[in-house]
C-alpha cells in the first residue's frame, strides 16, 4: 500500500514538470573565459605544442629493427626446434639397462623399433632407435637412466 502511494506522488511530480507554466533555465556564467590572461595563457600553449622545434627522438626504422632482433614464431600452433626434440625424446622410451663384464646397455624404443644401444651411438649414423644426431654420453646402471646428448645439450631419459 505503501509502495503505491509513493508511486502515484511520483508520477504527478513528473506530470507537473511537464505541464508546468515556468521554464527552467541554466545559465553558465562566463567570468573565467573573458580573464584575458586565460586566453594568453591558452594562446601560448597552443603556439608551443605546433612549433617544430620538438626535441623528439626518432623512431628506429622497420627494417634495421627486423635486422637486428631475432623474429618469433610466424604460427603459434605450429613446432619450433625445442618443441621437435621434446617430441623426439617423448617418443623414445627407456625399457632398461643392463651391463656385462666390458660395456653397458640400453633397451629403447623408438619409432616402433626396439633394441640395444651403448654409449657412443649416433642416431641416423649407426643406430636407427634415436633421432638423428642423438648421442648416447652415458648409461648409468645404478640410477637405471641415459644421458642423451644433442647440440651440445644433455637429456636424461629415466626408466618408467
Amino acid at each position: 500500500m505503501f509502495r503505491s502511494k509513493s508511486k502515484t506522488i511520483f508520477l504527478l511530480f513528473i506530470i507537473s514538470l511537464f505541464f508546468s507554466p515556468h521554464t527552467v533555465s541554466l545559465t553558465i556564467s562566463n567570468k573565467y573565459f573573458e580573464n584575458d590572461n586565460f586566453y594568453s595563457k591558452l594562446k601560448n600553449t597552443s603556439q608551443k605544442n605546433n612549433s617544430n622545434n620538438l626535441d623528439f627522438k626518432s623512431l628506429p626504422e622497420t627494417k634495421d629493427l627486423i635486422e637486428k632482433e631475432e623474429l618469433g614464431k610466424i604460427d603459434p600452433f605450429s613446432f619450433n626446434r625445442k618443441d621437435e626434440i621434446i617430441n623426439q625424446f617423448n617418443v623414445l622410451k627407456l625399457l632398461g639397462v643392463f651391463s656385462t663384464s666390458k660395456k653397458n646397455y640400453a633397451l629403447i624404443k623408438y619409432n616402433n623399433e626396439t633394441g640395444q644401444i651403448e654409449v657412443g651411438d649416433i642416431g641416423g649414423e649407426n643406430t636407427i632407435l634415436l633421432p638423428e644426431k642423438v648421442l648416447v654420453k652415458d648409461i648409468n646402471i645404478k640410477y637405471s637412466s641415459i644421458i642423451l646428448e644433442l647440440n651440445d645439450k644433455e637429456y636424461q631419459i629415466k626408466l618408467d
